[in-house]
């Protein structure tokens, strides 16, 4: 008999549940690790559409979605190490982004 999605998710919080949070960290950290690198593939991939389209803009618009998400992942974790407010860190990302684009 397979198992309901409702089944699966109890199984899978009681488990986090018996994890300390060393391990429970260790795990989230390798999930983050993972998306990462998932992004990295997902942008490879786009990059090679966009050039066999150079002229669509649809290409051009989904990345700024994912820059715009990307950059809604990096301000609370600047808030939480810096102290900054939002907007501090708000303003240091985009500051940070044209330095880099600059050189």
């Amino acid at each position: 008999m397979t198992e309901s999605r409702k089944d699966i998710e109890g199984e899978r919080l009681q488990g986090q549940l018996k994890q300390t949070p060393a391990e429970q960290r260790a795990e989230v950290s390798r999930d983050v690790e993972t998306l990462m690198d998932w992004v990295r593939s997902e942008l490879s991939h786009r990059a090679g559409q966009a050039a066999r389209d150079p002229e669509n803009w649809d290409h051009v618009s989904r990345l700024v979605q994912v820059r715009q998400t990307l950059k809604d992942i990096v301000q609370p974790l600047l808030v939480w190490r810096y102290g900054w407010s939002g907007v501090e860190a708000s303003r240091f990302i985009e500051d940070h982004l044209e330095e880099m684009r600059s050189r």
